[in-house]
């Protein structure tokens, strides 16, 4: 990691952590699960395009993460920071990525959302003893997961029409 890049960079992820802590906060409970669908699944979409990967991840990451923590959701906070840190490095290395860039994306989105079900899957089952009932929050996961790469693509689209992906950059 080179000094420039760094000194570039962190004030973005520090902002954006901040943006997407309060993005996760505006949504709702998927009915009869655990999953809590929110605009930050958006947000994380939208940062792995700005920001290379470990910037990216750790932005996501660490608001989800810290989300979890003032929402009375603590223990969930640790696997929060590191399924959302995974899931977003894998999908902002897939988008920045040169050639081939619509098949990255695709292959990008369908690995990150992969991790994202199944650490959560993984996680509630751990946290409540039951392999079975975390296949509902499963669903809604999967749900969420497509609800934001539709809510990312779109603000792509319009932070790209603003050159504002430039300015970052």
């Amino acid at each position: 990691m080179k000094r420039n890049e760094l000194i570039h960079y962190l004030p973005y992820c520090g902002v954006l952590a901040g943006a997407t802590l309060i993005l996760t906060r505006v949504g709702f409970t998927f009915p009869g699960t655990h999953c809590y669908v929110h605009i930050g699944a958006g947000m994380a979409v939208l940062i792995a395009f700005l920001l290379p990967p470990v910037y990216s991840a750790a932005s996501v990451g660490l608001g989800m993460g810290l989300c979890d923590l003032i929402t009375g959701y603590g223990a969930w906070a640790p696997f929060t920071l590191v399924i959302r840190f995974s899931q977003v490095f894998l999908l902002s290395h897939f988008l920045h990525k040169e050639h081939n860039k619509k098949r990255n994306a695709v292959i990008g989105f369908l690995l990150s959302g992969v991790i994202d079900v199944g650490g959560y899957y993984l996680t509630e089952a751990l946290l409540y003893g039951n392999w079975v009932a975390p296949l509902a929050t499963a669903a809604a996961e999967v749900f969420l997961n497509i609800f934001g790469v539709a809510l990312g693509l779109a603000a792509i689209t319009l932070f790209k029409k603003t050159n504002l992906s430039k300015l970052i950059r």
